[in-house]
């Protein structure tokens, strides 16, 4: 823990800033699970409709991709791929880049469900979908 505190000091301030919006994201998103569902979808966007095929900023949304990443292994609660969905979702809306966010199952090798959720700006995968299942999407926001 030392050693992530003698990183963080020697990053630069806007660096800083990303990695405390990320941590605070991540923390957002945990807290999340614990709220019924119908409060959380609030946070998604609207149901079932991409958004226009704008030029998504991939630069920021690659950046925002590996903070997700790096952050979220490194917190000391455990960060699944719908509080990295969430948290990414959410630092891509309030920079007005344009995401969906998308909710898929599929089964394991033991015929159980599971649930997946990922991020994409476009073409670009910001968060999720590195699973070796092959997911079927049930819904998305956009």
């Amino acid at each position: 823990m030392f050693n992530y505190l003698k990183s963080f000091i020697k990053i630069p301030l806007n660096e800083k800033k990303i990695v405390f919006e990320t941590v605070v994201l991540l923390l957002l998103g945990r807290i999340l699970l614990l709220v019924p569902y119908k409060y959380m979808k609030r946070f998604f966007g609207v149901y079932n409709e991409t958004p226009e095929n704008k030029v998504a900023d991939i630069r920021e949304s690659r950046r925002i991709s590996i903070y997700i990443r790096l952050v979220g292994n490194k917190l000391p609660w455990k960060c699944t791929c719908l509080v990295k969905a969430l948290a990414a979702k959410i630092m891509l809306q309030r920079r007005k880049i344009p995401a969906t966010i998308y909710f898929g199952m599929a089964r394991n090798e033991e015929r159980k469900l599971i649930a997946h959720a990922w991020v994409k700006c476009g073409d670009f995968l910001v968060v999720g979908k590195d699973d070796k299942y092959e997911y079927k999407t049930v819904g998305y926001f956009s």
